[in-house]
This record gives structure tokens, C-alpha cells and sequence, in this order.
């Protein structure tokens, strides 16, 4: 590879500039290569600005009719010597096209009849990828939808290979993931602006990586400076990527895992969405626009099930910032009525107006699945242990349907179950009170209808409320509100932290009236006597009483004991996510948060107020297992700084991926209200918290960029000024911005959240 290197890097050739001596010089050594090769290379000329140039092709396997085929491609064109000054192109990209010969020779004898390699050495890269342009649309012409792998620039591995994939390239990044780590090269995120863009450009799928180093198109890209070591690195991945992706063909066609055969393409198989909350309905929503098929299982009898078990609370934000861009689009074709933008709705109203008439679209009204409660994910005959062929077996989702069990297939998992299934316990230290499970009967878990369905239960009755977010004050509100209609009602309040602060939060500041409204309510009762404030209580033990009441209490680091006596408990603590149906899956979660280990140094309430949470899309939200994704209130883990408008987000940024359209995927961004909430390190109220108001709020309110406050995993407000943010494996290529603003506030699949 040196040698090529060398050859093509030499002074004689001038830098290999399209159309002069010193190109032809290049294509020559080029098509002497492939001749070595024992291939029939074939030139294939086009116009040029520059005058004319050429490809040069070589089939290297010849694929059986129907079977795989898979180009590797390189520009062996440089920008040219000038002014005197010589430019060798040793890197860019002299290196490249030694790397594509190289894995061509590996791999001429190494690959299955069913899958075909060919070679395209381009030609006028450097004058706007004009070569890879003229053969992509050879191949449009010709019906041909191979796999690209172009690679431009070898010269120095700088801890990581960069990769940027177009086009429908998962299976070529799945293969180049399991070859990364097969030959222990790492990748990374990096624009490849070649011609691999050329490919994407013409709807095929392409990938682009890259090695290069400082000083390409300068008189440094020189041969002596390109690394032996980074050849071979870069060719063992390359031949190690055609490799899993021959086998990934021969395992979507014809082969058995375990005990079934799945005689389907992986690919024909549909995207499995699970819970059809507002989150996994937007989930819907992008896969129906992109006409990617799906099935969406939701264990209620009705979509937006938890939600519809806090109907009565009345969202913080107005409608214009619930609904998702691409169901908002769904539900324009279909006629829906809008509601008014500036009304704030119950979670019935969310329910009954958008998420309803969404799941009843044409799009997705017979792609939803009630009834069907998923019980565990896994894949076709591989456990969590098997690593052979694991990325190329389908998804095995285990459904209970009126009793009993079945299994179904799919390509990819958007695990949207939220979180409104698991509520966080009594007890200060993240275990079960002393006494929690016997009291059971006494213990309601966020926002009980304490006016309506509810009303006999807490009339006339000490309720204490445990917890310091927006569920918890929303209950205290209406409960004060009831006492006032039942005298001998009484309220408690109980909270871990010294101060009320956080759940007071911004008043007239905040830039949602409605939720500053709520907390400057409570100070005023609790100011009032009409709510007793009971601070730094860190529940231990809970007692069921012979009188038919509970007795609490609480001990604190100085064994300091507090007890309260009351009829009610209810406990607004918050939830936590269940990753118990996917423990046959490879996930990577943060131990302390419970999130994706990619996402959680991101919104980690140790270390991040509300304001300073980023947008984030695919890559922070993937896990080892390729094609598993949770999103939503879940995907945050204990993290109490989700907002509805992520989830969106994070809906949009996954189907987008796996749309093959990464230039999307990448592109993420929120656009959100100012809010006059801003927040106080941690740590203190987490358990009590679970979410809004936990790491929100201050005493002193000022604006910042971006504010989450929730409970049970989704409320929160923030910013004026959208700013993209790309991140993870990047295309290096703008776009899938959102189309119009969104904020805060609703809940998320069976998260439940809070208005």
C-alpha cells in the first residue's frame, strides 16, 4: 500500500490534477493496479469543466441474480500542483485508493457466491465530485442499487476512523460497528464531504470514512507522512465491513436462528413502536411520513391510557406547543379541527383532541395494536450472550393478548412505555419504607381526581403528600380547594429538603402563567396555614394503625425522628423507568441515571440545571443492541429534565435514522419559550421530585436558555433562539431542523406527566 502511496504521491505527476498529464499519469497506475488484480478494468470518460476526465472500473466478485452488491470506491484525482509549489495528494487521496485496492485483493476470494464486489476509482473529486456523480447515475440508469463504501483519506488514524452514511445505510453501518470492533478500530463522528455524498445525493446508500491528517491540498500531504500502520488499519476495516455485510445478506435471506428460519429480508419487516402515548404516536407519525412501516403496541384499551388517568389536571402549556410537526401534518390532511393555540387542555382534552383523532388517521388508525402488552424484547434464537450474527437476526417481541402469548418480528424497537407503570417508593433512600407494601391500601401515587372520581376518598380526611413537583402541588391545590367545601379535610405536606423554593417556583416570571400560577397558589396557602409545611422528612417507616389511619415517619441523618398521622397517603415521589422486557438486549446504561451512557453526562441533575440540558437525537440514545431505541420520558432514566417537545425530538431524530436519512437524524434541535424558572444544584429532592421542580427552580428567577421542570417524566418549558445542534456519527450535512416551534409540558407513551 506504501508503494501506491508512493506512485501516485510522486513529484512527476504534479499534484494529479483532472485532465492534465499528470491525472492521466494516475489513471494509468490505477488501471496497472486492477490489471494485477487479474480483473477486466473498464474507463468509463465524462466532460468536465477541466476537460475530460474518467472513472476506472473493475468487478471484482460477480454476484449471483438477486444476490448483494457492494462498491468500494476512492478519487484518485488531487487538486493540482500550483504556483510552483507541489501538492502531492498523499493522504487525499493517493492513501484511499491504496486502502480500496488492498481490501480488493483480500477480499477477491473471500466472499459468498451471492455477493458481488466491485471497484470505482473516481476521477475529478477535487472539482466538485463529479466522477462519483457520473457513476451514480450510471448506475440510476442501469436500475442498480448497490452499497457504497467510499473511503477518502488514510494517512494517519487519530484515535478514531470518521464516518458520515446517507441514504438507507444502516445495514452497512451495523456491518462497519461489528467490524470496528472486530479488528478493534475505533469510529467516530466526522464530516466526509467526498463523493460518497454524490451516492446519497442519487438515493443510494453510502458511506463515507476516513483517516486523514493536517496539511491535505497543501505541499505537507506527503507520501513519507502517511502512516503504514493507518493503511492497514483502514483496510482491515474495509475488508472486515464487506465481510459482515455478506454475511448480514446471507442471514436476512435464508437463515436460521435457533429453532425458526426467517425467510424474510430484515428489512421487510416493520418498525415495532410500544406505547401509544403522545411520544410513540409521534413515533407513528414520522414512519407514516417517511412510509416506513410499523406497528404500534399499546397494553390499554385506548391510546394515551396513563394520560387518560390524570384527564382532569390541566396542562401547564397551551396547545401550540403539544403537538407533534409531523402529526399536526397527518391530522391537517384528515380535517382535523385545531384546537385554539392558546388554550391550555386537560389530559382528557389531550387525549380526545389530538391523540385520538391522530391514532385515528389513515396513516395509522390500522397499524395500532390495543390489548397487546409487550412482556420482553428479544432476537430471533439469540440470547444476550451470542454475539455471532446478532445485529442481522430480527427483534422477537413477546406480546400478551387477552391472556396469552405471542411472538412478533421486527426490524427495529421504539420503546416509548414511559414510565407512569413504575412509580418511585416512599422510602428517602430509593428502597421501599419499613412497612410500605403492608400500607398499600392506604397509598394513592400521583395526581388522584380529588374533585371528581376521588372525592368521597379524601373528603373529610388528613391526606399527607409526599413530594415536592408539579403532581404534588397540583394534589395540595385541589385538595386545599376541597377542604374548603369539607371542613375537616386537612392537608400535609411533606418534603426532604429545608426549603419550598423549588416547587414555588418563578410566579410571574415564568413564561407558562398557568405553572407559575400553581406555585405562587401554594405559598399563599401554605403562608396561610390552610397546608402544613413539614420539611427535611425522609421517610423511614410506615405504620398501619388499628384506628384505620397510617402513621409515618421520618428519620434524618442525626437520627432525628418526625412522625405524621393521617388517613391518605399520597405519593407524588415521581417514577423510574422498568428495563426489565428488554434484559435479553444490550443495553448500555449509566449506572446512576438509568439513561443511555451517551446521554446522561447530558442531563445529569448532579451536574446540570434545567437551562442547560442540550438537544440530542440518535446517537445519544443507541445502545450496543443496533435498532433498540427507548425514547421519551423513559429514555431520561430518574433524570428530572425531560420535556415532551425532547421526546418529539428524539421521535423525529430515531425515525429519521432509521429512514436511512442521517443528514435528518443528526440535526437536532428544540425551539422553546423563555421561562423565568432557573435552577439550584441538586442535590436534595430527587426522590421527592421525580421530575418537576427537582432541579427547577430558584429563589431569585432569572431567564436562561433552555428550563425542564417535571415529575413523572415530562413537563418543563425553555428557550427563544433555536440553535442546530448536530451530534453523534454526523453527516456533516444541515437539515431536518424542526419545522415550527415546540415547548414543554404533556406526557409522553404510559409515562404520565404532569400540566
Amino acid at each position: 500500500m506504501k508503494a501506491t502511496v508512493a506512485a501516485l504521491a510522486a513529484r512527476e505527476l504534479a499534484g494529479r490534477r483532472v485532465a492534465t498529464p499528470g491525472g492521466l499519469a494516475a489513471r494509468a497506475i490505477v488501471t496497472a493496479a486492477l490489471t494485477e488484480l487479474d480483473t477486466v478494468s473498464e474507463t468509463d470518460p465524462f466532460k468536465t469543466p477541466a476537460g475530460e476526465a474518467a472513472n476506472v472500473y473493475a468487478a471484482i466478485a460477480d454476484a449471483t441474480p438477486g444476490g448483494r452488491q457492494i462498491w468500494l470506491t476512492a478519487h484518485y484525482d488531487g487538486v493540482g500542483d500550483r504556483d510552483a509549489v507541489h501538492r502531492p495528494g498523499a493522504s487525499d487521496n493517493a492513501s484511499g485508493v491504496a486502502v480500496v485496492l488492498e481490501a480488493a485483493r483480500l477480499l477477491k476470494h473471500r466472499l459468498p457466491g451471492d455477493v458481488g464486489l466491485s471497484v470505482a476509482l473516481l476521477d475529478a473529486e477535487e472539482i466538485g465530485a463529479l466522477g462519483s456523480a457520473h457513476h451514480a447515475a450510471r448506475l440510476a440508469a442501469e436500475g442498480r442499487t448497490p452499497l457504497i463504501i467510499n473511503v477518502d483519506g488514510a494517512g494517519e488514524l487519530n484515535e478514531a476512523v470518521s464516518v458520515e452514511a446517507g441514504g438507507d445505510a444502516m445495514p452497512i453501518l451495523a456491518a462497519l460497528d461489528s467490524a470496528g470492533k472486530t479488528v478493534g478500530v475505533p469510529l467516530r463522528a466526522g464530516q466526509i464531504a467526498s463523493d460518497n455524498r454524490q451516492y446519497v445525493a442519487a438515493g443510494l446508500a453510502a458511506v463515507g470514512v476516513g483517516a486523514g491528517m493536517p496539511g491535505y491540498h497543501t505541499e505537507g500531504d506527503t507520501a513519507e507522512r502517511v502512516r503504514p500502520d493507518t493503511l492497514t488499519a483502514m483496510a482491515s476495516l474495509v475488508v472486515a465491513t464487506v465481510e459482515h455485510l455478506a454475511t448480514q445478506h446471507t442471514n436476512s435471506s435464508t437463515q436460521t436462528f435457533g429453532a425458526g428460519t426467517m425467510s424474510e429480508p430484515l428489512n421487510e419487516l416493520p418498525v415495532m413502536v410500544i406505547g401509544a402515548g403522545p411520544v410513540g404516536l409521534a413515533a407513528a407519525a414520522h414512519l407514516a411520513a417517511r412510509n416506513v412501516d410499523f406497528l404500534v403496541l399499546e397494553s390499554g384499551d385506548a391510546v394515551g391510557a396513563a394520560i387518560r388517568q390524570w384527564g382532569h389536571v390541566r396542562l401547564f402549556s397551551p396547545w401550540r406547543y403539544n403537538i407533534d410537526s409531523a402529526a399536526r401534518a397527518l391530522l391537517e390532511q384528515s380535517g382535523w379541527s385545531a384546537p385554539d393555540a392558546d388554550v391550555n387542555p386537560t389530559g382528557a382534552e389531550l387525549v380526545e383532541r389530538y391523540l385520538a383523532p391522530l391514532a385515528a388517521t389513515e396513516q395509522i388508525r390500522a397499524r395500532i395494536r390495543l390489548g397487546h402488552k409487550v412482556t420482553a424484547i428479544s432476537r430471533v434464537g439469540v440470547d444476550r450472550v451470542r454475539s455471532r450474527s446478532r445485529e442481522f437476526a430480527p427483534f422477537l417481541i413477546r406480546v400478551e393478548v387477552d391472556g396469552q402469548l405471542t411472538d412478533l418480528h421486527a426490524r427495529a424497537v421504539i420503546d416509548a412505555t414511559g414510565t407512569w407503570n413504575t412509580p418511585n417508593v416512599l422510602g428517602a433512600s430509593g428502597l421501599p419504607a419499613y412497612g410500605e407494601a403492608e400500607a398499600t391500601a392506604f397509598i394513592d401515587h400521583a395526581l388522584p381526581d380529588v374533585l371528581g372520581a376521588a372525592r368521597a376518598t379524601y373528603a373529610g380526611k388528613h391526606t399527607l403528600v409526599v413530594g415536592a413537583g408539579y403532581s404534588a402541588v397540583n394534589t395540595m391545590l385541589s385538595l386545599a380547594e376541597l377542604a374548603e367545601q369539607e371542613p375537616d379535610t386537612r392537608v400535609t405536606w411533606a418534603i426532604r429538603t429545608g426549603s419550598a423554593a423549588r416547587s414555588y417556583g418563578g410566579g410571574d416570571a415564568d413564561a407558562l402563567p398557568a405553572r407559575g400560577a400553581l406555585g405562587t397558589r401554594l405559598k399563599d396557602l401554605v403562608a396561610a396555614g390552610r397546608i402544613e409545611l413539614v420539611n427535611q422528612f425522609s421517610t423511614r417507616q410506615i405504620r398501619t394503625l388499628s384506628d384505620g389511619t397510617v402513621e409515618v415517619e421520618s428519620v434524618d441523618a442525626r437520627d432525628v425522628k418526625k412522625i405524621v398521622t393521617a388517613d391518605r397517603i399520597v405519593a407524588a415521589t415521581g417514577f423510574r423507568p422498568d428495563h426489565s422486557i428488554a434484559s435479553e438486549l444490550r443495553l448500555d446504561l449509566d449506572p446512576v441515571l438509568g439513561a443511555t451512557r451517551e446521554l446522561a453526562p447530558l442531563i445529569d441533575p448532579n451536574e446540570h440545571s434545567c437551562g442547560t440540558v442540550p438537544p440530542h437525537g440518535v446517537d445519544q440514545l443507541s445502545h450496543p443492541e443496533p435498532g433498540y431505541f427507548a425514547i421519551g420520558a423513559k429514555s431520561y432514566g430518574r433524570a428530572p429534565t425531560f420535556l415532551m417537545a425532547t421526546g418529539y425530538e428524539q421521535a423525529r431524530s430515531v425515525v429519521a435514522a432509521l429512514a436511512g436519512d442521517w443528514e435528518a437524524a443528526r440535526a437536532v434541535q428544540l425551539d422553546l419559550p423563555e421561562t423565568g424558572v432557573c435552577s439550584t444544584s441538586l442535590p436534595g429532592e430527587e426522590a421527592d421530585s421525580g421530575g418537576c421542580g427537582s432541579s427547577c427552580g430558584s429563589a431569585e428567577p432569572e431567564a436562561v436558555a433552555v428550563t425542564a421542570e417535571q415529575d413523572s417524566g415530562c413537563c418543563g418549558t425553555p428557550v427563544a433562539e433555536p440553535v442546530p445542534v448536530k451530534v453523534g456519527l454526523a453527516t456533516g450535512l444541515s437539515g431536518g431542523l424542526l419545522s415550527e416551534p415546540l415547548a414543554i409540558v404533556s406526557a409522553d407513551g404510559g409515562s404520565g406527566c404532569c400540566g
